[in-house]
């Protein structure tokens, strides 16, 4: 966004509901989109017009970090900051023990730094309290369940390292049967809609209100309603790892193709 305008305005609001897809839509009626029959007025949209995501431009550059530790974080970090120390987590189940090496080894690697393993109860933390690590994960991707973000840079990045994020992302935060990304995030679940878009996926978004839950001993607190990104399409689900969608009956009428979602 480069600029604001603003106008008295006290006319009629169209508002419009997107296929698979809850955020509503609303503008004023003679507000322009860009559709499947060129740009048009917000009021003349019809039911099975489709409008064309809006993707950031952006450089294309190497990842300055290692595009499955990004994605670790976004689903499994936490910074934690105190008197004494900055410090960096990344918590998984003590049993995971595939995750809790790679994120070692990926964080030696970039940092040259050796983190330590902390092993409580159910869950194992591989943390570091150096405060570089922790000014370079804050800067760039946030923290808190509500509060983390992708940077712009990240849409510059090849669609392999895009698409390398998203795994990692679905290995920490997805829910591998339901091929689902859950977030507390609204703006996180955003930028991954238009990340995975960006790649020729076609993903959907809901939200839903999420009691508290239990892995492995751990209780997980809902404070946030959960927004979640889910892959429908057998293409986008083989790509992310996840288990593939049984085809039940004739596949859905509309076709994916560019940029495009269908309206409701």
């Amino acid at each position: 966004v480069t600029q604001f305008h603003s106008r008295q305005y006290n006319g009629p609001m169209v508002r419009l509901r997107l296929w698979k897809f809850c955020l509503p839509t609303e503008g004023t009626p003679s507000h322009k989109f860009f559709t499947n029959r060129g740009q048009i007025s917000l009021s003349e949209i019809k039911e099975n017009d489709w409008v064309r995501i809006t993707l950031p431009k952006c450089e294309v550059a190497p990842p300055e970090l290692d595009p499955r530790l990004a994605g670790l974080y976004i689903a499994e970090g936490s910074l934690c900051h105190s008197n004494r120390s900055h410090t960096l987590a990344l918590t998984f189940n003590k049993h995971e023990h595939g995750y809790i090496h790679e994120s070692s080894i990926k964080l030696w690697r970039h940092f040259q730094i050796r983190p330590r393993l902390v092993h409580q109860g159910p869950v194992t933390r591989v943390e570091t309290s150096r405060q570089l690590v922790y000014d370079f994960f804050l800067a760039r991707f946030g923290k808190g369940a509500a509060g983390k973000s992708l940077p712009l840079g990240l849409y510059g990045w090849s669609s392999e390292h895009k698409l390398d994020f998203l795994r990692a992302w679905v290995d920490g935060d997805g829910y591998k049967k339901q091929a689902r990304l859950g977030t507390a995030s609204l703006a996180l679940a955003l930028q991954g809609f238009i990340l995975s878009a960006s790649i020729g996926m076609r993903p959907s978004l809901f939200v839903r209100k999420v009691p508290d839950g239990n892995i492995g001993g751990r209780v997980i607190r809902a404070n946030h309603p959960c927004w979640s990104l889910a892959f429908e399409h057998n293409e986008d689900r083989e790509q992310l790892g996840c288990e593939l969608k049984a085809l039940n009956g004739p596949p859905h009428q509309q076709k994916s193709h560019d940029n495009f979602m269908r309206f409701e």
